[in-house]
């Protein structure tokens, strides 16, 4: 008996495997193709408890987009934001976190869902398909929106 408790207290803290390289590839194939909102100031989410493929491929935290800055407190905070202030205008933040890739069971696609949590009444889900071709992972046609508000 106490050794199943004792098994049951360990087995949570047992590391997680190593995700497949084809996610983390996956992931290097979206961030390509992400292009920032113009305007404003255009932010990717790389805290491994908030992004799906930051957590499976820390590796990809040092890799931003284009035109992309690594979120701090303070875009948080105006992302944050969904209804007027008194006084000006704070400069919009846009945050896409990028969810984990689900590769098909047979290896040639896989699906990823990118979040935007922005300033004001504003924000967005899409869903991307990619394709594994002889060159490496590509997007298979247009992100598909799921919501924007």
């Amino acid at each position: 008996m106490l050794f199943t408790i004792v098994s049951l207290l360990i087995a949570p803290m047992a590391a997680q495997p190593a995700p497949s390289k084809s996610v983390c590839d996956v992931g290097r194939a979206i961030l390509a193709d992400m292009r920032p909102w113009a305007g404003d100031e255009t932010y990717l989410e790389t805290d491994p408890e908030r992004s799906g493929l930051m957590k499976l491929c820390p590796d990809l935290r040092t890799v931003l987009p284009s035109g992309y800055r690594m979120v701090n407190d303070d875009a948080r905070r105006r992302a944050d934001i969904h209804a007027p202030l008194p006084g000006p205008r704070p400069i919009a933040a846009y945050i896409y976190a990028i969810g984990s890739p689900i590769i098909a069971t047979d290896g040639r696609s896989a699906t990823v869902e990118v979040l935007c949590t922005c300033t004001g009444l504003c924000g967005s889900a899409t869903r991307s398909r990619y394709i594994r071709t002889p060159q490496g992972w590509r997007r298979d046609g247009k992100p598909r929106m799921l919501w924007v508000s």
